[in-house]
């Protein structure tokens, strides 16, 4: 029977159907063993272990586990007692130490689960339930491919339940308390393995109770795979309206934010299903979506469905414009227009002018539009309706931009002065949503310099209109191209719209007045009076066209005297209205507030070197006049104006510096000292600490409106500043100094806002070396490890990208970081238990800053290829030691001594400095002799240790260099050498490493007060204490060099051992003798390789005593000098030169 069996399965591997064949006679085999079940079982059972064995893919293993798999599933429809044979040998092999059977296993399971899915079949219950224990068993296994195999298996124990099913309360499952749930979960929180989490994301069954706690938030999982079945898996599987607005949003911010090509495509195939479930149409999508909030998130939403389809059926879906291809008020919704919009920017950008053409309206038509909406806005009360028709009116503006009006002067003038009179208008909504897009359109339509006059008499007109603004305000239904020249004073009175257009002319007239006074004083001031003459004549053209102007405009029954050019100034306060009479300047909050917006725009939305003479006017008579309303919000518009303009003025930000100062010491209100913060650092930043001026720091009338000199220096305990200086490395004055002590003040606002802010911006002084102090850098780095600013996103990863590129900047900023270092970390000693800075993990910040000064960190150096050599320059590592050992030497009972004496583990030391290495060696001896903590001196035994080891290996190296340059060698050796550096301890130089990569590669800093790793101690394998790079000779001719040496040396120190008794240098013979027992016995504890390391001592006393013995006669000077010289005597390490060193000795 059981030959008949084995027969079969291996027949089936190479059949055309092997399934249905095999199936067959295995069924055959088992009916005629009716009688002796027990040995059908058997044979059945020793078929399919030898698949068991293979632990690749394979398809014949996988032929036999299917075979296998129906037949139980067709004794499970008879209801056959086989199944428990079958339970039975899952029970066996589920726990065997072999990982291929117990994968197997799984996948043995998971064939028959689909085959009983297909056949409609069920597991009896006692079966079922063996089978999920020994499945959630496995679904902790250690290797990978076994729990993914369980995974899915799982999947069909799940307890599925239909989220449109109504069910009593009664009847009602928990998921929670389901074992499969739990399984699942607790997989997808802890499991380390991508592919483990992507079966749990592909087998989950999608429901109300595990969708939102497991699926979404494993689109921002690490691995972009789980990432990308998690976006497919929520399109196919969630339903759009089961989602709140939050996570829709969120779901597709994510995905936009990902690079990776996946990931991409799932969230384009999310975006589809979501329109599929819209049944096609944008408008609704949009509408689930909030278009008027979230506008650029939905914007890169329409582009994405733009690329599912091609134009020509783009253009088709979207046909709710008329036949002037504009659209009705009742279909103007904020979906409708802001779709309309990107169709037009989409066909714009992909150059599709036919059908953008057969889209657009006419210019004048377009004009029409405009003005009604902006009539619309300014008739509604609601406040929901006030945001949607000013939504729609920003779309509309975005729509005009697109319109191609070079060959249609008449459309663009409509357009000017469609959008001039809503500007003119300053009752119109909430016009500071539409102050920007309306002046990026009058700038594609006017151009630069006709911008700058346009906006500037729009400002005029706000602040003192000559009519009413209903007085056919914003009315383009008769535009005129041209006004007759001949028109007479004493006519027929004027049209309002043909009025209008005059004072316009005539308002671009007087700002060239303005202008061309301005050329012809600058022509005076540089005595080019021939130029001024010139202009002058230019300058009387233009007063005679002013003239003219106001000639026309005159009432026509009013005889007065023509005015004579000096008395028609363009002063404010001489415009006439249309009766002759003055017009007095409005200063209501809003009119002002909508002029200080306008003119806040201007320098930003066009490039200046220098402001023009108009701008200059506007703000000598403007800016200063609102900086002291009685209103927050004009008076914060007011002090950003300043701001902006002294940008481009030294001598006006000079002057406004004290004014900003007091705004942030007086005023009450966060947002205004957030603006003249944000100011004076921007000021600091342009003109460095020069702007601050003490002799400016007064008022008009004499009286000391900022006296930073009286701020005394108790604002906080960390306030203090020692040292300062500014760009240019000189002292900065005392004013400056008090500036700079007020900004840091705000450091420890109790606001996040204003923390921020004076962080940044204390942080780019520093990146450009505007300021240059150790003190502010150290408060930064508190501020970054302290757990206060654990929330505070935008803070860190401000910082997070600062420290990075301001320790490779420059070579100063790395001495800054070394400046730093023990007052960061005297701060935090001495903090007490309450304040947040005690709960600092020092060892993490230690770690950082080590990397940041690390010349081997290459995580650190691929951010600044320009120059990777500054840290290196710099040598910080090798002053922080000597800095490190003479602070516990400062107080060796400290309780900070174990901290500081850990730091010592994450130094690197470059070997191209002896001296430096030499000083190292000599403090951590003192270390030694004065610490009686046993763990400290653990700690500096070790370092010490493998600094001697380093030192005794660049000795023997820097010997056999010079033995080579002596016999004619090319000293390769040496150069080689002068490269080693030295890793005080390789694992925690490591760990130094890894830290600092985290750091940036994250846009937050992790939790400060979480160990990164420890040091090795002494029962982990020592690291090496050296890294040498690899030299021409081999390392057993290099081995058998070594230990020729050493013999020769050890024959030649035994020569002399009783001649260097008598010596008149025994004491110090004596003295070095004790020294080399010392550190032999050191090398000892440590198990430090003596063939790798050369005591420099040792060498030097054995030389010492070959010269004794062979110059006895000589003098104690020459013996001295005799000595220092076979001290520097090369020792060989080429096989060679080794040789004749040793010929030499027997000699």
């Amino acid at each position: 029977m059981e030959k008949r069996v084995v027969t079969v399965f291996d027949a089936i591997q190479n059949a055309r159907k092997p399934e249905e064949k095999g199936l067959a006679a295995v069924l055959e085999v088992y009916q005629e063993a009716a009688e002796d079940r027990d040995e059908f079982v058997a044979a059945m059972a020793r078929a399919v272990l030898p698949a068991f064995e293979v632990g690749v893919k394979s398809l014949a293993v996988d032929r036999v586990l299917s075979l296998y798999a129906s037949f139980v599933c067709h004794c499970l429809a008879k209801d056959d007692l086989y199944v428990n044979s079958f339970v039975e040998l899952l029970t066996e092999y589920y726990d065997d130490a072999r990982k291929t059977y117990r994968l197997r296993a799984c996948e043995l399971v998971l064939k028959l689960m689909q085959r009983i899915a297909n056949n409609d079949l069920n597991l009896r219950e006692d079966v079922f339930q063996a089978l999920r224990k020994l499945l959630l068993k496995r679904s902790r296994d250690k290797f990978p491919a076994v729990r993914v195999m369980a995974v899915k298996s799982l999947a069909f124990f799940q307890t599925h339940i239909d989220p449109d099913e109504s069910t009593s309360s009664d009847e009602v499952v928990n998921l929670d308390d389901d074992p499969v749930v739990k399984a699942f979960d607790y997989i997808l929180t802890v499991d380390q393995n991508a592919e483990v989490r992507r079966a749990v994301l592909e087998n989950m069954w999608i429901n109300c109770q595990t969708l939102f706690k497991k699926l979404l938030r494993h689109c921002r999982d690490v691995s972009p795979i789980c990432r990308a079945v998690a976006f497919s898996a929520v399109g196919e599987h969630v339903s759009l309206m089961s989602l709140t607005l939050s996570q829709r949003i969120d779901l597709l911010i994510i995905g936009f934010q990902n690079t990776n090509n996946a990931v991409l495509e799932a969230h384009t195939k999310l975006i589809k299903c979501w329109l599929q479930q819209c049944e096609g149409n944008a408008s609704d999508l949009l509408a689930l979506l909030d278009v008027v909030t979230e506008t650029e998130t939905c914007s890169k939403v329409m582009n994405a469905i733009f690329r599912l389809a091609p134009p020509d059926k783009i253009k088709q879906s979207f046909d709710i414009l008329n036949d002037k291809n504009l659209m009705e008020d009742d279909l103007c919704t904020p979906e409708n227009v802001f779709q309309w919009a990107c169709i037009m920017r989409y066909f714009k950008e992909r150059k599709q002018t036919d059908l953008l053409e057969d889209m657009s309206p006419t210019a004048v038509d377009f004009a029409h539009y405009l003005t009604h909406h902006f009539a619309r806005i300014s008739a509604t009360d609601n406040e929901d309706d006030l945001i949607s028709r000013t939504f729609v009116a920003q779309q509309l503006l975005a729509i005009a931009l697109t319109l191609d009006l070079s060959m249609d002067e008449k459309g663009r003038k409509a357009l000017i002065s469609a959008v001039g009179a809503n500007l003119r208008d300053s009752s119109c909504g909430d016009f500071s949503e539409l102050v920007k897009p309306e002046l990026e359109l009058l700038l594609e339509l006017t151009g630069k310099q006709e911008f700058v006059s346009t906006t500037i008499q729009i400002i005029s007109d706000l602040r003192m209109p000559l009519e009413e603004p209903s007085a056919a305000a914003g009315d383009i239904s008769h535009i005129s191209e041209v006004v007759e020249d001949n028109t007479e004073s004493g006519s027929q009175p004027l049209d309002p719209v043909e009025r209008e257009r005059l004072e316009h002319e005539l308002a671009k007239v007087r700002v060239q007045v303005m202008e061309q006074r301005d050329k012809m004083d600058s022509f005076v001031d540089h005595q080019d009076f021939i130029s001024a003459a010139e202009e002058k004549k230019v300058l009387s053209e233009i007063e005679a066209e002013r003239d003219r102007l106001q000639a026309l405009l005159a009432p026509p029954k009013v005889a007065n005297p023509k005015p004579d050019s000096k008395e028609a100034d363009d002063s404010p306060g001489e415009r006439k209205d249309s009766k002759g009479g003055e017009i007095a300047e409005k200063t209501d909050p809003i009119t002002i507030f909508k002029c200080l917006t306008i003119a806040h725009r201007i320098p930003q939305m066009v490039f200046f070197k220098t402001l023009p003479p108009v701008l200059n006017g506007l703000r000598d008579q403007f800016f200063v006049a609102h900086f002291i309303s009685p209103y927050d919000y004009v008076r914060n518009k007011g002090a950003q104006c300043i701001g902006v303009y002294a940008m481009f003025d030294r001598h006006y930000a000079v002057s406004m510096l004290p004014l900003i100062v007091q705004m942030v010491l007086v005023e009450k209100k966060e947002a205004l000292q957030m603006t003249a913060l944000r100011i004076i650092l921007d000021l600091v930043l342009r003109y460095g600490l020069s702007v601050v001026d003490e002799d400016n720091l007064v008022d008009t009338d004499g009286n000391a409106s900022v006296n930073l000199s009286a701020l005394n220096d108790t604002f906080l305990n960390h306030t203090q500043i020692d040292t300062l200086t500014d760009s240019e490395g000189e002292e900065s004055s005392p004013a400056s100094v008090k500036l700079i002590r007020l900004l840091v003040r705000y450091l420890d606002n109790v606001s996040c806002e204003m923390r921020t802010v004076a962080a940044e911006g204390l942080a780019k002084l520093l990146l450009h070396d505007r300021i240059t102090s150790a003190d502010i850098f150290c408060r930064l780095c508190l501020l970054w490890f302290s757990p206060v600013s654990r929330d505070e996103s935008y803070l860190r990863q401000c910082l997070g990208q600062f420290f990075p590129f301001f320790a490779l900047s420059s070579k100063d900023h790395q001495l800054t970081i070394l400046r730093s270092f023990l007052p960061i970390l005297k701060t935090i000693f001495k903090a007490p238990l309450t304040s947040p800075l005690a709960s600092i993990d020092c060892e993490v910040l230690i770690k950082y800053l080590c990397a940041l000064t690390s010349p081997h960190n290459s995580q650190l150096l691929q951010t600044n290829m320009a120059d990777p050599n500054v840290v290196q320059e710099a040598g910080v590592h090798e002053k922080l030691s000597v800095m490190l050992c003479e602070e516990i030497l400062s107080s060796p009972f400290a309780p900070s001594v174990p901290v500081l004496a850990k730091a010592l583990t994450y130094i690197q030391v470059d070997v191209k400095s002896p001296e430096q290495l030499n000083k190292f060696v000599e403090l951590l001896q003192s270390i030694e002799e004065e610490i009686d903590s046993q763990a400290v001196l653990k700690v500096v035994s070790k370092v010490k240790a493998r600094v001697t080891g380093v030192q005794a290996d660049l000795t023997h190296s820097t010997n056999a260099t010079a033995s080579e340059a002596g016999g004619g060698g090319d000293g390769e050796g040496g150069n080689e050498t002068r490269d080693t550096i030295f890793n005080v301890n390789t694992s925690g130089v490591s760990s130094v490493q890894n830290v600092s990569a985290g750091f940036l590669n994250q846009s937050n800093a992790p939790n400060a007060t979480k160990p990164l790793g420890s040091v090795a101690e002494d029962g982990e394998d020592a690291p090496t204490p050296v890294t040498r790079r690899v030299t021409r000779r081999s390392s057993a001719a290099a081995a058998a060099a070594a230990e020729e040496s050493s013999q020769a040396a050890g024959s030649a120190g035994d020569s002399s051992q009783d001649n260097a008794d008598t010596s008149p240098d025994s004491d110090a013979s004596l003295k070095k003798k004790k020294k080399a027992k010392v550190d032999k016995k050191v090398k000892v504890e440590k198990k430090v390789k003596p063939a790798k390391k050369l005591d420099l001592d040792q060498s030097t006393d054995d030389s010492a005593k070959e010269n004794v013995s062979t110059d006895s006669d000589d003098s104690v000077k020459q013996k001295k000098k005799k000595a220092k010289v076979a001290n520097d005597s090369p020792v060989s390490t080429r096989p060679r030169r080794a040789a004749r060193d040793k010929k030499a000795a027997n000699v």
